[in-house]
């Protein structure tokens, strides 16, 4: 199949950083129809059953990130504690052909860490999954967010449109479940150790000490300007034609929408 310019699709040149594109768009399947024909065999209906409610999981593997390489590829560093979550809500895709849900976590700031955030009481941060009338959608890699722990986040805002970036004063985590240190004081019978799902421990002394050592800390990655570098390697490599591009380069101005 070749690379589609839709950047929902799962034939788009690029994955953006932390996102898991397991999703079917349009323009995949009817690449998948054109190269093999139809079906209409009723093993394709194995899965649907009308009387379930409709559950999606993502899954995949993500690149595995050291706390340096977290350090350096946040926008923000804190340590926090959640005191409260928005319903599950859904977004449409810029592109207009994928929906998904997702969920706003209200994190209340109790130390920022590395770098500046518009209040520097609270902040939201946005993860993909949840459950809105009968669709659920699971995400393997999503971290779990427990309530009143105090944990230490390492934060990405998002500074492009396209795929399912609304517009709004949020941020996403990085390397998703990987991004998340939980405070394990009862585990490690130390009042400030954390840790994350890949079982990587810090403490804030450590974590201080690695970010003054760090020649970009919390600078964070412009995902636009990478974006527009990788886009432009792709034309320059013939991955994909000047159209192509020019389309990659409008869609990125267009955001998603949030969907009452």
């Amino acid at each position: 199949m070749g690379h589609s310019s839709n950047s929902s699709a799962v034939m788009y040149p690029t994955v953006k950083r932390n996102h898991l594109n397991r999703s079917l768009t349009t323009d995949d399947i009817n690449g998948i129809k054109a190269i093999y024909g139809t079906s209409t065999s009723s093993a394709n209906n194995l899965l649907i059953d009308d009387s379930l409610d409709t559950i999606a999981e993502k899954s995949g593997t993500l690149v595995d990130y050291t706390i340096e390489e977290l350090i350096s590829d946040s926008n923000l560093i804190i340590r926090a504690k959640l005191k409260d979550a928005s319903e599950t809500f859904q977004i449409q895709s810029a592109e207009g052909e994928a929906i998904s849900n997702f969920t706003d976590y209200y994190f209340e700031i109790e130390e920022i860490i590395a770098g500046e955030c518009s209040d520097d009481t609270a902040v939201t941060v946005r993860i993909e999954g949840g459950t809105v009338d009968d669709f659920k959608l699971i995400v393997d890699e999503a971290p779990e967010v427990p309530y009143d722990s105090e944990v230490i986040l390492f934060l990405y805002k998002p500074n492009m449109g396209s795929g399912f970036n609304t517009e709004g004063d949020y941020y996403y985590i990085l390397g998703l479940n990987q991004g998340i240190f939980v405070n394990s004081a009862e585990k490690y019978s130390n009042d400030s150790m954390y840790c994350n799902e890949n079982n990587d421990k810090l403490t804030v002394d450590e974590l201080s000490q690695m970010i003054s050592n760090s020649k970009t800390p919390a600078e964070g990655v412009d995902m636009y300007n990478e974006f527009l570098a990788n886009a432009k390697a792709n034309l320059e490599e013939g991955v994909i034609t000047e159209e192509a591009y020019n389309e990659m380069v409008s869609l990125s101005r267009i955001y998603a929408t949030k969907l009452d």
